[in-house]
């Protein structure tokens, strides 16, 4: 049988499906944000990205939080 390679987007996407809107529109920014600053594949990412990305965060602690959160859910 012959399996299909899911690119970044499409993961995203399934990632996205079915939640909140207003929890698609920021998940989505975070993580674009996130790949656009690491300039890696999801499977390159490392531990040592995500906190190196954090410190450019600008927002609330709550909101930083929020971000975290996203790409934790998104790299199981």
């Amino acid at each position: 049988m012959k399996t299909k390679t899911v690119s970044t987007a499409e993961l995203i996407e399934l990632w996205l499906h079915g939640r909140s809107p207003n929890t698609i529109t920021n998940y989505r920014r975070y993580v674009n944000s996130f790949l656009a600053h690491s300039g890696k594949t999801l499977e390159e990412v490392t531990l040592a990205d995500i906190q190196l990305w954090q410190l450019t965060l600008k927002m609330s602690p709550a909101s930083v939080r929020t971000a975290l959160a996203g790409l934790k859910v998104l790299e199981r």
